[in-house]
């Protein structure tokens, strides 16, 4: 059987989201066959035996128990295995763990599907459909993030209650990132055709107050509900029901969900996955909608990517890397007198690293402030691993300042190259990192603009490293 007779949906991954996706469809989709595909395939059995039971009340679709076989003849293929977002936990927290997931299912299912059209639901979405799409190698308009559709939901659903209008009459967008970084349409929305300023209030400053407060509402509104029910399901199954219809029924609708873009939203943003306005249908994705966007809505969108602002980061990275070396420089009366001369900067190391652990244990405390995660500190079994890692990666960070001490006492005093020693240092830190991310494939289907960078960025670093050496 093929795709384009099949009609059978696979979901992969039977938590939560999952199975409440699963049972949505049951309830609204008219498909004659569902499948759960999971690692814990009891769960996925139970999952599928428990939504069975009630079709007697209303639908005659047969849902079921299966392997990734499954996905050779299925008309739509949903990812949503992975680990749950926590409370207090950003999406892209979850990307070393879940992105690994991702590669790992988009590789079982092109063991048996050849052409399949594959819906992301899965955090860090955005993350997680880019890396599917280049690990299976499927046209960019067959593998479909949900992106911003459900924060897209939650904005009109804010905006109904506000101005009190039937959601269905407003229309308007949250595009960009599916996180932090999303950005809200204004000029774009409207109720029936009339500008949504024509409902709030008239005072410009209190109309920005407004919307402000719409916009916020609409980002955490999933981190909201996790810290009340510790797991947000609901939203995003009838989010995902509804791109699963308009493909379904070829409904040609308009929708704000990720994939990775062409050239068609500029040089900027090629090979991008970010939410835009997409016409679904049948075949996926059957073009990209440019929304007129103010110039300060356009800023927005692309903030994370703005010159200026990387340069000031990356200036202030390199003050304050600079600033440990004035430490260590202080701590030089600290230094051991008598002793072996590889350990008597090892005192001055401690207080500067010392100083650092205050400073990102003060961040902590204000973050588990910020998002009620104090209680976090009550679970025993989270404290093995991150008692490990933190040790592990206390341990690399102390080490580099031991050999970077070490390493000072071979050089005479007032040497060149000594003076080049910390600026050594930090290239070979930002070397083996890149190359140790090169070994590991992070780097993989980025653009060959982007390769060309970081290889000459590279060279550069290491040339820094024989510099000295030439006088």
């Amino acid at each position: 059987m093929t795709n384009e007779t099949s009609n059978k949906i696979v979901v992969i991954g039977a938590g939560n989201v999952g199975e409440t996706i699963c049972y949505t469809l049951m309830l609204k989709a008219q498909v004659g066959e569902i499948v759960l595909v999971d690692l814990n395939e009891d769960r996925a059995k139970g999952a599928a035996l428990d939504i069975s039971h009630g079709t007697a009340y209303y639908s005659q679709v047969r849902v079921r128990q299966g392997g990734y076989e499954e996905c050779a003849d299925a008309k739509i293929i949903i990812v949503t295995a992975g680990v749950p977002r926590k409370p207090g936990q950003t999406r892209l927290e979850l990307a070393k763990v879940n992105t690994g997931v991702a590669r790992s299912i988009a590789k079982n299912i092109m063991k048996y599907a050849k052409n399949p059209l594959i819906i992301v639901v899965s955090n860090p979405v955005d993350v997680n459909t880019y890396l599917i799409q280049k690990e299976t190698g499927l046209p960019k308009e067959r593998v479909i993030g949900t992106g911003t559709s459900l924060d897209t939901a939650r904005f009109r659903y804010l905006l109904g209650e506000r101005v009190k209008v039937d959601i269905r009459d407003i229309q308007g967008y949250i595009l960009g990132e599916h996180g932090d970084t999303q950005v809200p349409i204004w000029s774009s929305v409207n109720v029936a055709g009339e500008p949504i300023d024509h409902f709030l209030p008239a005072e410009e400053k209190e109309k920005e107050e407004v919307k402000e407060q719409i916009a916020n509402k609409a980002k955490t509104g999933g981190a909201d509900v996790i810290s009340l029910k510790g797991a947000t399901f609901d939203g995003i199954a009838m989010s995902t029901f509804r791109i699963v219809e308009s493909i379904l029924k070829n409904q040609n609708t308009v929708l704000p969900v990720a994939h990775v873009l062409g050239k068609e939203y500029g040089e900027s943003l090629e090979g991008s996955c970010i939410s835009i306005p997409c016409v679904v249908n049948e075949e996926g994705i059957s073009k990209t909608i440019k929304i007129t966007m103010t110039d300060e809505e356009k800023r927005a969108a692309v903030k994370d990517f703005a010159l200026t602002k990387g340069l000031a980061v990356a200036l202030l990275a390199g003050v304050m890397s600079a600033c440990f070396n004035l430490g260590l420089e202080a701590g030089r009366p600290l230094q051991v007198e008598g002793g072996s001369a590889l350990f008597r900067t090892l005192p001055a190391t401690l207080m500067v690293t010392l100083g650092g652990f205050v400073t990102n244990a003060a961040y902590c405390l204000w973050q588990n402030a910020r998002n009620r995660t104090f209680g976090d500190y009550g679970k025993g079994s989270l404290y093995a691993n991150n008692l490990l890692f933190c040790a592990l990666a206390g341990a690399l960070w102390y080490s580099q300042f031991f050999g970077f001490g070490i390493g000072q006492t071979f050089f005479e005093p007032g040497s060149v190259v000594a003076a080049f020693a910390w600026c050594i240092l930090m290239a070979l830190n930002v070397t083996f990192s890149n190359v140790w991310g090169i070994i590991l494939r992070e780097w993989r289907g980025v653009s060959a603009k982007t390769v060309g960078v970081l290889v000459c960025g590279l060279a550069i670093l290491i040339f820094s490293l024989v510099f000295p050496n030439l006088f």
